[in-house]
This record gives C-alpha cells, sequence and structure tokens, in this order.
C-alpha cells in the first residue's frame, strides 16, 4: 500500500482533525532532489512540523540518497569525462584545497631619503612631500548644515524651513 496514514486506525471516534494522509512515494522522491522540509511539506499539503515528527527518518535517509547520487554523477564528470572545472570544485570541496596565495610580510623598514628642498613662495616656505615644511592655508567650504549654514547650499524646502524656525541656540 503507497499510503500511509498518520495513525493506522481506520475507525475512530471523537472529535479532532481528520487523518492526513501522505503519499510516501512522493516524499521519498522529493527528499531524494534535496528539497527543503517546507517545500516537501506544501506540495503533501501537510504542516512542515508533521513531516518532522512522523516522516523523520524517511526524509533523512533519502536525502542521503539524493547526495551521494549527485556525488557520484559529479566524480563521474569529474574523471571520466575529465572536465577540469568538476576537478577543481571537488578538490576544493572534498580535499580541502584553496587557491589562497600566501603573502610574507617584510619586517624591516624602508629606508628614508630626503632629497627635497624647500622653496620659498610669497613670503612663505613652502615644500613638496618631502621638504622640510609644508604649509597650507584652509578653505571652509559652506555647506546647508551647521550653525551658519549657506543658504544658496539649501534645497527649496529647507530653506522655507529655516526661515521659519530660528530657536536652536548657540
Amino acid at each position: 500500500m503507497d499510503k500511509i496514514k498518520a495513525n493506522m486506525t481506520k475507525n475512530r471516534k471523537g472529535a479532532g482533525r481528520p487523518r492526513i494522509i501522505v503519499d510516501i512515494e512522493i516524499l521519498k522522491n522529493l527528499a531524494s532532489i534535496g528539497c527543503p522540509d517546507y517545500e516537501i511539506a506544501s506540495v503533501l499539503n501537510v504542516s512542515a512540523r508533521t513531516l518532522k515528527r512522523n516522516y523523520a527518518e524517511i526524509i533523512d535517509q533519502y536525502k542521503e540518497k539524493g547526495k551521494a547520487s549527485l556525488r557520484k554523477k559529479m566524480w563521474d564528470k569529474a574523471v571520466k569525462k575529465d572536465n577540469t572545472n568538476m576537478q577543481i570544485f571537488l578538490s576544493k570541496n572534498m580535499l580541502g584545497m584553496s587557491d589562497k596565495v600566501q603573502q610574507t610580510n617584510v619586517t624591516e623598514p624602508l629606508p628614508l631619503i630626503i632629497e627635497a628642498q624647500a622653496e620659498e613662495i610669497d613670503g612663505k616656505e613652502k615644500g613638496n612631500l618631502y621638504g622640510k615644511i609644508i604649509s597650507y592655508e584652509p578653505t571652509f567650504h559652506k555647506t546647508s548644515i551647521g550653525r551658519n549654514p549657506s543658504k544658496a547650499k539649501m534645497n527649496k524646502h529647507k530653506r522655507r524651513m529655516f526661515k521659519k524656525y530660528r530657536g536652536q541656540g548657540k
């Protein structure tokens, strides 16, 4: 008999939900192709909890069979058909190989060479990156946020709201 009831009794008396009939062949086929429990449950119109509670052994057994058949197909494709990509995949997953390149760190410091001369431009001493002094004048760019925002950088809505509310303090 292909169909098994959750409880094998046919004559039941009393209140409660009717017994659920699950097709075992469909259950085995779906488990062997690697479907998750919630997909199997939706195909069989039962909850995943019912499947786990009543058919966990069958599902686990056929999921393992499906993994073994997939592994066999991959092995055949890698070895018999000489598929290099499959060989690389299997070597990484089954043998633990990797493509990682090992980098060596040199701990001795690089020599410091300062050859640039500082020069004086416009009364201020300036130099390049390796010079003695690098001077610069900071430039302040106005933004639409902060204590003294620029209204030119604000959008129309923000300008209007800025005019309405001025009570932020100092």
